[in-house]
């Protein structure tokens, strides 16, 4: 029984890394990206995006990148993968919001970035709820080399956490 439950165990566990270690969309499937944070489209919609992550021991959000309604469509957003929870904002040119429970300050400026993030009492309206996004291999732990997000048309929300969001 033990065995079994370990060979399961390790089966699933060489699945799942088999699965974090995919190519991105528009790349050729034996090239892996460059190391970091990657968003993908799959919306139909064009899309600005904030991220905010743990940096030198405060919350730092940086934005705006826009992402091409084309399908499929992905840029990289952080150059590394130092953190194993992220969180993300997106608004649509339609006025869709990809949004969850999570307050950070943001920028007015097309782009910006804004150091002690998580101190909101301090950005007046400039303050938006984010999604969280998990990073680790769900199985191993294990933090892979990069990552990509995908927005889709069914996961924006209007005040409620994105599908990938707080497993």
């Amino acid at each position: 029984m033990i065995l079994n439950y370990c060979t399961k165990t390790a089966t699933l566990a060489a699945l799942f890394v088999g699965m974090t270690f995919v190519a991105l969309p528009n790349q050729k499937a034996s090239a892996d990206p460059s190391p970091g944070f990657y968003v993908c489209n799959e919306s139909g919609e064009n899309l600005n995006v904030i991220v905010s992550y743990y940096n030198s021991g405060t919350w730092t959000t940086q934005g705006r990148f826009p992402l091409s309604q084309t399908p499929g469509s992905c840029t990289q957003i952080l150059y590394s993968l130092n953190n194993t929870r992220y969180y993300l904002y997106a608004t649509s040119d339609s006025g869709n919001e990809w949004q969850g429970n999570h307050p950070f300050c943001i920028g007015s400026t097309p782009s910006f970035t804004i150091p002690y993030a998580e101190q909101t009492q301090y950005c007046g309206s400039f303050v938006k709820n984010f999604f969280s996004v998990w990073v680790p291999n769900a199985v191993t732990g294990i933090t892979p080399p990069f990552y990509a997000y995908t927005f889709a048309p069914n996961n924006y929300s209007i005040n409620w956490n994105s599908p990938r969001a707080e497993r």
